[in-house]
């Protein structure tokens, strides 16, 4: 009968242990740990001032270097060689770099939100709406050439890049002005012409050399371009004009660039 009683009572106290237990780990759960010391409280302080610190360094030298690559955008967007123009889905100017501006000879501010088409030179219109249209379906670089006005009604050729962008509808144009390549492709289509007559032409440079003959000097003088080019045309001389007759005909060159007239020739 003890022996139960004793087993009994064993069963008991291993069942407090196993509860009292519990009871300390809920006590521990419940009631937080007893608050730091001053001393622990300020090394905490310190360590949390350290972070911040740190944290605060590094946004000034992220900010520091976001600076420096808007300054850079800025330098290449405002100054580069070409002008950048962005029209929105209406058609409308949304920005342009300081370069468009000074090519359209516009005050960029008066400009904002207008439409681009008033720098299309008359009868060019519908080849820029074409143009624009076709750049906006197909979602690839398009490159057209074709005459705009500036503010002051001057007109200049310009060659443009444009490229639209789904995202925001937005037609992005890279614009230059090629007024000089153009003017030197008539000339040279002029001369190529010219150089069709049935006159006898000679070009010389400033050494008074000759570059090119046409077929109509060959026939005249019977003389091969490859028989003339890289001489002097002094070697045409048949005698029958004097000294002043072939300064003459230097001094109107010098003067006009061309002369024009009748010679005999050897």
């Amino acid at each position: 009968m003890k022996a139960k009683l004793d087993k009994i009572s064993q069963t008991q106290v291993h069942t407090w242990s196993r509860e009292q237990l519990q009871l300390v780990n809920t006590e521990s759960t419940i009631y937080p740990k007893p608050p730091l010391s001053f001393d622990g409280l300020i090394h905490e302080l310190h360590d949390h001032k350290l972070e911040l610190e740190r944290q605060i360094e590094d946004l000034r030298r992220t900010k520091a270097d976001l600076e420096v690559s808007r300054t850079h955008y800025i330098e290449l967007y405002e100054f580069a060689p070409v002008g950048y123009v962005s029209i929105n889905s209406d058609g409308m100017i949304d920005e342009m770099n300081l370069t468009g501006s000074k090519l359209l000879k516009v005050d960029r501010k008066q400009i904002m939100k207008k439409s681009f088409d008033q720098f299309i030179a008359d009868g060019s219109l519908n080849h820029w709406n074409q143009h624009s249209a076709h750049a906006k379906l197909s979602r690839r670089k398009h490159i057209c050439e074709l005459p705009m006005l500036q503010a002051d009604g001057k007109i200049f050729h310009a060659h443009l890049d444009c490229l639209y962008t789904e995202i925001n509808e937005t037609l992005h144009i890279i614009f230059t002005d090629i007024t000089e390549r153009k003017m030197t492709e008539e000339e040279l289509r002029i001369a190529a012409v010219t150089f069709q007559m049935q006159e006898g032409i000679i070009v010389a440079d400033a050494r008074k050399v000759i570059l090119r003959v046409n077929h109509a000097f060959s026939r005249i003088t019977g003389y091969s371009a490859r028989e003339a080019i890289g001489k002097s045309p002094s070697f045409l001389r048949s005698g029958m004009h004097d000294r002043e007759f072939y300064r003459g005909i230097w001094t109107e060159v010098a003067r006009n660039g061309f002369c024009q007239g009748e010679t005999r020739n050897k």
